[in-house]
């Protein structure tokens, strides 16, 4: 038996990054001939996968990613990590973890922080993760001129840290 994991909705053809007819077909014709179960992130995922490459829904199952709160200690203290990473206190830490492309939509949330910085103006958005979109986002940021609210922290190996310290991930 072969399970299949189906983790974007990389077949939505508004989702121009991952549009590639080699890569429908070699998908469908792999997951209609060589598998007999799906396992997708998201119901968005199933969606897509049954909607584009004609997967039945019945053989996809959607098991959540998920982030394990007991992981967090609760005897860290918030601010001395904040004071450590160099963040003040009242400052609004909203953190953002994944791989830096279109499907993510870190770009979206970028273009709303203008909405949202003259009612929380101590916000500052920190995207942990690398990928492709990187520079781009980065002129973006630059351009909406969100220098003192945005920084991009690239691949990090004390994400546990920062999100114990965040206010909202």
């Amino acid at each position: 038996p072969v399970v299949t994991t189906i983790q974007s909705s990389a077949y939505e053809p508004h989702i121009a990054y991952f549009r590639s007819y080699r890569r429908r077909w070699v998908d469908r014709w792999t997951g209609r001939w060589g598998t007999q179960k799906f396992i997708a992130v998201s119901q968005f995922a199933k969606e897509s996968a049954s909607r584009r490459l004609g997967f039945r829904k019945e053989d996809i199952t959607v098991i959540y990613n998920t982030v394990d709160p007991e992981e967090f200690s609760p005897s860290l203290d918030k601010q001395v990590l904040r004071r450590q990473f160099g963040f003040a206190e009242g400052e609004i830490l909203l953190i953002c973890v994944g791989k830096l492309n279109p499907p993510k939509g870190q770009d979206t949330l970028i273009k709303a922080l203008p909405r949202i910085i003259p009612d929380f103006p101590r916000l500052k958005l920190l995207l942990l993760g690398e990928g492709p979109s990187r520079p781009e986002w980065e002129r973006l940021g630059s351009s909406l001129h969100l220098e003192n609210h945005l920084a991009f922290l690239g691949r990090r190996n004390d994400v546990r840290e920062l999100l114990t310290i965040s206010d909202l991930f």
